[in-house]
C-alpha cells in the first residue's frame, strides 16, 4: 500500500493511476484485510459477526474525517504531495498491528497425516458452491460500494463545491457506522445469507427509488446517510 501511494504520487497518466491506486493499493488492502479477518476468527468462537461489526465500525469512524482532510490537502498541496503526506500516518497506524495482531493458537510442530488426500484449489473451483458465493460477494460489494465510488461525481453533477463533495463522502461513513454493528449482531442470531440478502435488496432499492430524485445539496447529504446505514 505504501509502494502504491509512492508510485501514484509520480503518476502522469490515467493508466498509471489505475495500476498504482487501483491494482497495487487494492492488492495491499486485500492482504491486510485477510490478515485481520483470519486472526480475529481465532479469538471469537461466538458473536463473531458482532466482533466483525465493531472492526468495521472503527474503519467507518476513521473515514469520517478522512475525506475532509484529504480534500484540504489536495486544495493546498495537490495530489502528488497529498499522497506522500498520507504515507506517514498510514505507517504510524499500521506499525502497531505488527505486534498486536497475533493468532490465538501457537504454531504446532506436530505433523499430522490427513485421513483424506488434500483437495487442490482447481478442484475446489469446480464445485458449484464456491463460484456461487464468489459471484454473490462480488455483486454485493458492487452494490454496497457504489455510493462511495460515485457520490462525489454525483455531487459534481449537482455543481457542489469540493468541500461539500468531501462532506457527502464523510456522511456515507457516518451512516455506515452503526450498520455493520447491527448487521453483525443479526448475523449471529439469524441465517446470515438472509441478512446479506436483505442488506443488498434494501441498498438496491435505495439506489433505484431515491438516487434519481436527489436534486439538491441537502437531499444528497440525506441520501448519503441513508445509503450508508442500509448498506452495512
Amino acid at each position: 500500500m505504501v509502494l502504491a501511494l509512492i508510485s501514484a504520487s509520480f503518476a502522469t497518466s490515467a493508466a498509471q493511476i489505475v495500476v498504482t491506486q487501483g491494482i497495487l493499493y487494492g492488492l495491499g488492502g486485500i492482504l491486510l484485510n485477510f490478515v485481520h479477518v483470519s486472526v480475529f476468527s481465532e479469538w471469537f468462537d461466538r458473536k463473531r459477526g458482532q466482533a466483525m461489526g465493531l472492526i468495521w465500525l472503527g474503519f467507518r469512524f476513521g473515514g469520517l474525517a478522512f475525506p475532509l482532510i484529504c480534500q484540504w490537502l489536495l486544495d493546498k498541496h495537490g495530489y502528488e504531495k497529498t499522497l506522500r503526506v498520507l504515507i506517514a500516518p498510514m505507517l504510524a497506524l499500521l506499525a502497531p498491528s505488527i505486534f498486536l495482531l497475533r493468532g490465538r493458537y501457537p504454531a504446532s510442530s506436530a505433523q499430522v497425516k490427513p485421513t483424506r488426500p488434500p483437495v487442490s484449489k482447481i478442484t475446489a473451483f469446480r464445485t458449484p458452491t464456491l463460484p456461487f458465493y464468489l459471484l454473490v460477494a462480488v455483486l454485493f460489494q458492487a452494490v454496497t460500494n457504489a455510493p462511495m465510488m460515485f457520490i462525489t461525481k454525483f455531487a459534481t453533477d449537482l455543481e457542489l463545491d469540493r468541500s461539500d463533495q468531501a462532506l457527502a463522502l464523510s456522511l456515507v461513513f457516518l451512516g455506515s457506522m452503526l450498520g455493520p454493528y447491527f448487521h453483525g449482531r443479526l448475523s449471529d442470531n439469524a441465517f446470515y445469507p438472509s441478512v446479506l440478502g436483505v442488506s443488498a435488496l434494501s441498498t438496491s432499492l435505495m439506489h433505484l427509488l431515491v438516487w434519481g430524485f436527489v436534486k439538491s445539496k441537502y437531499g444528497l447529504f440525506g441520501y448519503a446517510i441513508v445509503i450508508g446505514t442500509v448498506s452495512g
